[in-house]
């Protein structure tokens, strides 16, 4: 990538509800949900925005990608990272004399972006040139919202992912829940061990690999 960040302004709800999760995975009555939502947090949060194995936001969030004056200067494209962009809040830069400015939005344009799994970029309206910006690290701060909207009260994420993600909840549920007998013994009194083999897990890991692999973007 170019000498940039991203950063979240705004978190995403969650793309799973805690009772669809129990619902699909038939998890037991007494498991408070506030448990399942951590790990639906935690599971969303490994695949999820700027540091996510996807490489695309998935719950709808407001991020800022920041780059230096310099790469504003001698880069018209940006590339809006993370997609599916829903659209682009603003672009500000600082001048040369450390103002803070706002580009209009009808001197910039979106090329691309279209359906999922592309990435947007902006670029100045055609026939010009970005403003003179202050060369200076994080001078140009584009703000944008990305991810999968909610429709009618529901998430639009698309179904491999979504069901990911209950797969890693349903191996985080497991580890501390009883799911494979390892061994069981009885002399007086039951004592049974439960484990997650390793096989097991690998079943779980490769199928929520194969469920994400179409979705996942690399960045050079």
């Amino acid at each position: 990538m170019p000498d940039m960040s991203v950063v979240v302004i705004e978190p995403p709800a969650p793309v799973i509800s805690a009772s669809d999760a129990r619902a699909a995975l038939s998890i037991d009555p007494d498991v408070p949900s506030d448990i399942i939502d951590g790990m639906i947090e935690a599971a969303t949060a490994h695949l999820d925005g700027p540091q996510g194995w996807l490489g695309r936001a998935l719950g709808e969030k407001t991020l800022e990608q920041r780059h230096s004056g310099l790469y504003w200067a001698c880069s018209p494209v940006f590339m809006l990272y993370y997609p599916p962009l829903i659209e682009v809040v603003s672009v500000k830069y600082l001048d040369r004399d450390g103002v803070e400015r706002t580009v209009s939005p009808d001197d910039y344009r979106v090329i691309g972006g279209s359906g999922a799994t592309g990435i947007a970029r902006l670029a100045p309206t055609y026939g010009t040139s970005w403003p003179s910006a202050q060369p200076s690290e994080e001078a140009v701060r584009i703000r944008f919202k990305a991810g999968y909207p909610v429709v009618s009260g529901k998430s639009t994420v698309p179904a491999p992912i979504r069901q990911a993600i209950l797969l890693s909840v349903r191996r985080l549920l497991d580890v501390n829940r009883d799911l494979f007998l390892k061994r069981e013994e009885v002399d007086g009194v039951l004592n049974r061990e439960w484990v997650v083999s390793q096989a097991a897990g690998d079943v779980v890991d490769k199928a929520t690999t194969a469920l994400l692999m179409p979705y996942r973007i690399m960045f050079l």
